[in-house]
């Protein structure tokens, strides 16, 4: 608000203005970049901007994205759900009001906890036989965790090599029960 005066002699003529800011001209979204896990949160925010970058009201903004579900889905302000199929890679959240668009990009990684699952769970073996054993790792939605290391012990026996998805078990000389383990950090 900017009050004007002009005087003459004893006269005095004033005016208010109202001054605002122009149209909105670019939308800004805060975060540009998150990172969570699946089923994890993250909130986020959008500002209308005019051409010099003041902020300008925001009335109705869109909130939309392929990989995970807004609450609300319009409004200044949402937070978003991480879809349980996004771990490991990334999701696009995207904010909208009238043609002008913003797009925020969240790393999703996967959920824990995490488990070991090995494919053979008993085998009966010689005396000196070997046999190859596999373990994979999982997040807690099944997904395979690509680039996991697994570490290979016995109770009895040898195992080679000592880490790696696969591994040889042979079995050690007389009879017994044998338990192999495989861990992964």
């Amino acid at each position: 608000v900017c009050t004007l005066q002009a005087t003459d002699g004893n006269a005095v003529w004033s005016a208010t203005l109202t001054i605002g800011h122009g149209p909105a001209a670019d939308l800004a979204i805060d975060p540009v970049q998150a990172e969570a896990t699946e089923g994890a949160t993250v909130a986020f925010g959008a500002r209308l901007l005019d051409g010099s970058g003041h902020e300008v009201a925001a009335d109705l903004v869109a909130w939309s994205s392929s990989c995970a579900t807004p609450s609300p889905a319009n409004g200044a302000t949402t937070t978003f759900t991480m879809g349980a199929d996004t771990g490991g890679g990334q999701c696009n959240v995207t904010a909208s009001w009238g043609s002008l668009k913003a797009t925020a990009v969240v790393a999703v990684g996967h959920a824990g906890p995490f488990t070991v699952v090995m494919t053979r769970t008993n085998a009966t073996l010689e005396t000196g036989q070997s046999m190859n054993f596999t373990a994979s790792v999982r997040d807690a939605n099944g997904h395979t965790m690509d680039g996991a290391v697994i570490a290979w012990t016995a109770s009895c026996g040898a195992v080679a090599p000592t880490t790696g998805l696969v591994v040889a078990f042979t079995a050690p000389q007389g009879a017994g029960n044998c338990t192999l383990h495989a861990t992964s950090s």
